[in-house]
């Protein structure tokens, strides 16, 4: 009977990884055409990732759209370098972020996996 039951659980975990591949590509695809409406298709961004050479504006507009992204939509900065991975190495998108995202994202990180962020003196009088 054991043996049974445990069929029947792989089967329903299978199931479970299919729904989660579905609803990450569905995810993946809202994450594109949001960043359509902000002027960023999709064929920009691989250009602008492959490229060595890209200006400030650009990167400054994307990680205000990122940012916009978080907050209007719900889209996490953690989730959207995970979405941009498929252009380039997660290290270069990591270094085209600015300041104010990476605080977020170390903020989303340390919020996820249970990790205090160790703060100096100064954040603290500060914050």
């Amino acid at each position: 009977m054991s043996e049974n039951m445990d069929v029947v659980s792989k089967e329903v975990v299978n199931i479970t990884k299919n729904e989660e591949a579905i609803i990450d590509d569905i995810e993946k695809n809202n994450f594109y055409k949001i960043l359509n409406t902000y002027r960023f298709p999709r064929k920009d961004l691989e250009v602008i990732f492959q490229s060595e050479i890209y200006t400030n504006n650009i990167q400054e507009e994307l990680n205000i759209v990122l940012r916009k992204l978080k907050k209007e939509h719900g889209i996490s900065i953690t989730d959207s370098v995970l979405f941009l991975d498929e252009f380039t190495k997660v290290k270069k998108i990591l270094i085209f972020l600015d300041g104010e995202s990476k605080f977020i994202l170390k903020n989303e990180l340390s919020e996820k996996h249970g990790i205090e962020i160790e703060t100096n003196d100064l954040y603290k009088i500060l914050g």
